[in-house]
């Protein structure tokens, strides 16, 4: 399952994002998606999981919260 995360803090790292899915199933990949030019995060990241049903817990548990200073969006894509 491919989740879609918003609003990110741009100072959040892949790592803490690998760390923050991990405690509802195996992770395939993290991404923080960044402006080409730059390369600073564009406050939004993709996370690929192993399972449907740990995506969906996931994305229950965490859209809205307050991560790094920022409440986040999360949702399915």
């Amino acid at each position: 399952m491919t989740i879609s995360i918003a609003s990110l803090n741009v100072f959040t790292r892949e790592n803490a994002l690998r760390e923050l899915f991990e405690k509802f199933g195996k992770i395939r990949s993290v991404k923080i998606v960044k402006d080409d030019g730059l390369k600073i995060s564009k406050g939004e990241g993709i996370v690929k999981m192993d399972s449907r049903e740990s995506g969906l817990k996931a994305i229950e548990e965490l859209n809205g919260r307050l991560i790094d200073g920022k409440n986040i969006e999360v949702r399915e894509i």
